[in-house]
């Protein structure tokens, strides 16, 4: 890792159940669909996309080089870390209140996820400075993520300073139809990306057609053939826009209570998750998505004591059948669904274990010490860690994030 020449960050560094999240957040206004717009907000709404644009150029020709790493190949890089730095790149941390810049510093974590409270004091330019900071306190450029799904879990577009409106939610939008999931998506990274913003832990293609389900209002309300197109429409709109997505929660998460505050099981069988909620995700992979993010219920088709996310069985499944070959991402470890069921072990010891490859953390020290000491007394191989960080620095080199051997 002392190889590392110097690199200045673009803003287009490019821009994932609301990942890493204890809380679900109101948008501070309805849905409002482009459709629907009023002429005076869609001028309003268009002033709001130039002011962001006009950050993103100024920045751009300020900044114009690219992260590159001094390396001639991901192998390279890898074998050149230390035991440390590899830990810290396979979490992905909730943004600090404080000190964001040392802590990178000092764990060299693989990125942050940033909430509606970390975007609300701020402005385009002084979001876009923040992040630019972070970024220059890490040795492989950060993951800077964030849930910006439209509707109920909106981070940015939540504070008129970003969007005057926050972006619909993914059932409006599958009403109006793939021309606006397009042109929305569209909006929606380069709007991340004017801020340094590179990864939406987005969409949601979970399938549940109860509108009392607690996951209904974040999904496109829609089957399983049509909601897997409109996921892989938004797939490619980011891919295109340098801006990773993450569907999620993997395999599925139905009609089941919030693993926020409690364990669910679900007794669905493997048949029933075939035919209809991993269609979406076939679709996605298909499509390229780089990342999936497994959710916290019991799955007894698949494993009938773990949660999903710490299943080795949920994990086979979407590498070996599936045949997903990107990076595979826990909900937040500190949810109740997790913690009650852990006990005595650490679920971030567990995580790995089960084949994920990033882990969502709310204590960076916790997981940190836990992993260092299961590696130093076996539990886990280095080797198993070498696997998960090759995936994540490719996710990276292949947003545009970093540049290695070229």
């Amino acid at each position: 890792m002392r190889k590392f020449i110097h690199f200045v960050l673009p803003i287009l560094m490019v821009s994932a159940f609301s990942a890493c999240t204890a809380t679900v957040e109101m948008p501070t206004g309805s849905d409002t669909s482009a459709a629907s717009m009023s002429e005076s907000t869609a001028t309003e709404e268009t002033t709001a996309a130039e002011s962001a644009e006009t950050v993103s150029e100024q920045t751009e020709t300020e900044s114009a080089e690219k992260a590159v790493l001094d390396f001639s190949s991901i192998d390279s890089l890898v074998n050149s870390m230390t035991l440390e730095e590899k830990i810290g790149q396979i979490l992905l941390a909730r943004f600090p209140d404080s000190g964001a810049e040392s802590i990178m510093e000092q764990y060299q974590i693989g990125g942050y996820t940033l909430y509606a409270k970390d975007f609300e004091s701020e402005t385009p330019e002084t979001m876009l400075e923040k992040t630019q900071e972070i970024q220059k306190a890490a040795k492989i450029p950060a993951f800077l993520a964030t849930d910006e799904e439209g509707g109920t879990v909106v981070r940015v577009s939540k504070f008129p300073q970003y969007r005057l409106t926050p972006f619909s939610s993914q059932i409006s939008l599958a009403r109006e139809g793939e021309e606006l999931i397009e042109s929305e998506t569209a909006e929606k990274a380069q709007l991340l990306s004017s801020i340094g913003i590179n990864f939406n832990l987005a969409p949601v293609v979970d399938i549940t057609d109860n509108h009392l389900d607690y996951i209904y209002e974040r999904t496109f309300g829609e089957d399983a053939e049509t909601t897997g197109e409109y996921a892989a429409l938004i797939v490619k709109v980011m891919n295109e826009n340098n801006v990773g997505s993450c569907l999620k929660h993997f395999p599925g998460y139905g009609s089941n209570v919030d693993t926020h505050t409690g364990i669910a099981v679900d007794e669905r069988s493997a048949a029933s998750f075939e035919a209809n909620d991993l269609v979406p995700f076939k679709y996605g992979i298909e499509a390229g998505v780089p990342s999936i993010m497994v959710n916290h219920n019991i799955i007894t088709a698949y494993d009938s004591e773990l949660p999903a996310s710490l299943s080795p069985a949920v994990h086979e499944l979407l590498r070996n059948d599936l045949g997903f070959e990107g990076v595979i991402i826990t909900d937040d470890l500190g949810m109740d669904a997790i913690t009650l069921y852990a006990g005595e072990e650490s679920p971030y010891v567990l995580a790995i274990t089960a084949g994920n490859d990033m882990l969502c953390t709310s204590d960076i020290e916790a997981a940190y010490s836990d992993i260092i000491n299961a590696v130093n007394n076996g539990k886990i191989e280095e080797s198993r860690l070498d696997e998960s960080v090759k995936r994540i620095i490719a996710m990276k080199k292949n947003l545009g994030i970093v540049t290695i051997g070229e």
